[in-house]
């Protein structure tokens, strides 16, 4: 897993992105971690959803 300041992330979104095709990437303001991107596809699993799951919704 990757850590990345807010700052750098609103800098950099598409290498954020690209990181988070191989990992989750933690997203830290003021040093303490306040998001996590990751790929839908992770996300579903996850939570223990499939993508027809969430269509459903």
């Amino acid at each position: 897993m990757q850590t990345m300041a807010s700052r750098e992330f609103n800098r950099h979104s598409g290498k954020a992105k690209q990181v988070a095709q191989t990992a989750p990437v933690i997203v830290t303001k003021w040093g303490e971690p306040e998001f996590v991107l990751m790929t839908y596809a992770e996300y579903l699993k996850l939570t223990g959803q499939t993508q027809e799951t969430e269509k459903a919704v």
